[in-house]
């Protein structure tokens, strides 16, 4: 375990881009990443997390504090409380991933719910019948997509929402988004 003045120096090391000091930082701490992010998950679902989805975020977090430059890892006030930064910063991580996991398994279930056409005012039968033939045979055409592209036809047709809506629910980049529903158009 280092002691706050050798943390701090790490800290620099990893920041000036020293390659050494970053795997080190990696080995340090990341078994206190690991810890803080299983804890969480298992707080958060009331049973123990999985191994591999535990892995996955906490390489998640490490990832991110060295991305960029370091830039998040920039934002620490003080180096001597490391440790409970650390955990600060995975437990937000996996209530974020736990967010866009709700999110896109919310926009799934859409996805499959049938919604009645319903009339509008001064709708004839014969409205009526050609409307819910024609959505039907979108639903037939709709199944015939891939998942992804499923979804984003789903949201952007059936429930009128925007790409910047659909990038946040579905967890997406907005250019996946528009490509997506450019090529399900396209089929």
């Amino acid at each position: 375990m280092l002691d706050p003045q050798q943390t701090a120096e790490l800290i620099q090391s990893c920041l000036r881009g020293d390659d050494v000091a970053r795997a080190t930082f990696l080995m340090e701490f990341g078994d206190v990443v690991r810890r803080a992010v299983a804890r969480k998950l298992a707080a958060l679902s009331g049973e123990p997390a999985l191994r591999a989805e535990v892995d996955d975020l906490c390489n998640d977090v490490l990832a991110k504090l060295l991305a960029d430059d370091c830039r998040v890892l920039r934002t620490v006030r003080d180096p001597c409380r490391i440790r409970a930064w650390l955990v600060v910063v995975a437990q937000r991580h996996c209530l974020d991933h736990l967010r866009r996991t709700a999110s896109r398994a919310r926009a799934e279930r859409s996805l499959w719910r049938e919604e009645a056409a319903a009339p509008e005012v001064g709708d004839s039968p014969a409205d009526i019948v050609v409307r819910g033939e024609s959505a039907q045979r979108a639903r037939a055409l709709l199944d015939t997509l891939a998942g992804p592209e499923r979804l984003v036809v789903d949201l952007y047709f059936f429930h009128g929402c925007s790409y910047a809506e659909i990038s946040r629910m579905a967890g997406m980049n907005i250019n996946t988004v528009a490509a997506r529903l450019h090529r399900a158009k396209a089929k």
